[in-house]
């Protein structure tokens, strides 16, 4: 079911290591990232956050707080959709 969720998802711990990743999520990673099993991998070896801040503060208010964090109609540079925008939603699972 997760596989086929009509929206991207991941689940990745607080190291950012994924332990999964559905095929909506695949989608907007970069051509090149695609094809890579991505279970087991740290988010930043298929996203490059360092060019992404406002998904590192997400990241590090989620990690730092244990809340969960929500943003509407950002716009990401690593995706593979162009003039894109998304709404995000990180939440931990305990």
């Amino acid at each position: 079911m997760f596989e086929h969720l009509p929206i991207g998802a991941v689940v990745f711990d607080l190291t950012t290591t994924v332990y999964a990743a559905n095929i909506g999520f695949r989608a907007i990673l970069a051509p090149e990232y695609r094809a890579l099993v991505v279970s087991g991998v740290r988010l930043c070896d298929v996203l490059p956050l360092a060019d992404e801040p406002e998904l590192l503060a997400m990241l590090d208010e989620v990690t730092t707080t244990g809340d969960s964090s929500h943003r509407s109609g950002v716009r990401f540079a690593c995706v593979s959709v162009p003039d894109s925008v998304w709404d995000l939603d990180l939440a931990p699972i305990a």
